[in-house]
């Protein structure tokens, strides 16, 4: 797991100098919500709302690879309370994703994503049911990929829409444990301005 935050963190540094020496990049910058549910022991899985700031260096690495560096704010929880299994738990989740888009237009861009990140997270409400050994707060590594479609409405402004699972390498997210990692499913559709 260390070696994971460490990689990353290490991207992080590197990636603004590469971005930088290559010729015709274009930086986006953007906001969005939408819905998450988490992926866990409780298994009524209800929609709660995700709000995601990103940044994109488009077509900085070689073109139709574009780095994205992202942080988004949920909170997972049960759909009643008071069973075994019902929690609540606070994220804050910031990843480097790597878009994929070799089937551009001069207005869409739709792409596959991997990456990684970190999952800062704090269980509000414990579940009766949890484990003596999980960890209530913490941050821990996880992985994602999805899918996403970009449109460039101006010169200056865009959307974006983009969907996929997430998993924690941890099974502390709901405290209740069951041998397998917790993680989660979002979806985001964000307003991009074009620098």
């Amino acid at each position: 797991m260390k070696i994971v935050a460490l990689i990353l963190l290490t991207s992080l540094v590197w990636l603004p100098r590469i971005s930088y020496a290559q010729q015709g990049q274009t930086w986006i910058a953007g906001l969005g919500m939408g819905e998450a549910f988490g992926v866990n022991e409780d298994h009524t899985r209800p929609l709660v709302l995700v709000g995601r700031a990103e940044a994109v260096a488009f077509n900085s690495i070689v073109p139709g690879v574009s780095p994205e560096f992202g942080i988004s704010f949920f909170t997972l929880q049960s759909r009643t309370t008071g069973g075994p299994d019902d929690y609540r738990t606070q994220i804050i989740a910031t990843d480097l994703r790597f878009r994929f888009s070799p089937l551009t237009t001069l207005r869409w861009f739709p792409y596959l994503y991997v990456g990684a990140g970190m999952a800062i997270y704090k269980v509000l409400q414990v579940p009766p049911a949890a484990s003596q050994l999980a960890s209530l707060s913490n941050a821990e590594p996880f992985f994602t990929a999805g899918v996403g479609i970009s449109h460039q409405i101006s010169d200056n402004v865009g959307i974006d829409v983009n969907l996929g699972p997430a998993v924690a390498l941890s099974d502390d997210i709901n405290p209740v444990h069951d041998g397998e990692d917790d993680g989660w499913w979002s979806g985001v559709l964000s307003i991009y301005w074009i620098f």
